[in-house]
């Protein structure tokens, strides 16, 4: 079976989505690999190649599974992790940070796209800077936005060639060593964002707005 609940002296981490490299997985995996302590677990959910899951086989601290379910996802993955790892350096929205908002998880992620209106940085997680792309200004607020680089032309630049950040790894390295004193702060502001802004509630009050042409 997947991760079960583990005992409240470890802090469990979970690493989801598809496109591996796009996800930032090279460098979340190795700096979880050089963040030492027998209290760190990571569950990977992603299309792994195998040369990747053989190099890490021996940390027992690591699990990899093959990309999910939905529904088990919800009823026995999200439930049972602390932080969700999400370094992704091409993201339109990020689906799976909404997710693991909803089930109370801290999160760790790039300050690309959407993911800010989601991470709010030292409330419930943690935003790292990008590796290779500079933000611009949008209303006096500094974002990274993807219509300056469509992603078959970030993964044609950026991705085909297998780079690995070394700053990106650096900074997940930093992160994970954060979470163990943070983790129980961040998860409940999980829970208060997620109510504030994208629960089902106020979902169903801005779409009756959008199409009543409320204020």
């Amino acid at each position: 079976n997947p991760q079960q609940k583990q005992p409240n002296g470890l802090i469990r981490f979970l690493f989801i989505g598809l496109h591996f490299r796009t996800k930032g997985g090279p460098e979340a995996l190795q700096a979880f690999y050089d963040s030492k302590g027998d209290h760190l677990r990571l569950t990977v959910i992603s299309d792994v190649p195998k040369d990747i899951k053989a190099r890490y086989a021996k940390d027992s601290r690591i699990t990899f599974f093959a990309p999910l379910p939905r529904q088990q996802l919800f009823s026995e993955i999200y439930p049972n992790h602390d932080v969700l790892l999400f370094p992704s350096l091409y993201e339109s929205f990020g689906m799976a940070i909404l997710e693991a908002l909803s089930f109370g998880l801290g999160i760790i992620a790039v300050h690309v796209y959407a993911v800010p209106e989601m991470v709010e940085n030292g409330r419930n997680g943690l935003l790292l800077p990008h590796p290779c792309l500079s933000s611009r200004s949008f209303s006096d607020r500094k974002l990274i936005n993807p219509l300056f680089m469509t992603l078959l032309k970030f993964e044609k630049r950026h991705g085909n060639a297998n780079p690995f950040f070394e700053s990106l790894y650096q900074n997940i390295k930093k992160a994970i060593a954060e979470s163990f004193l943070k983790k129980d702060e961040w998860k409940s502001a999980s829970l208060d964002i997620f109510q504030e802004r994208f629960s089902p509630e106020i979902w169903k009050k801005k779409i009756q707005r959008l199409f009543l042409n409320e204020r």
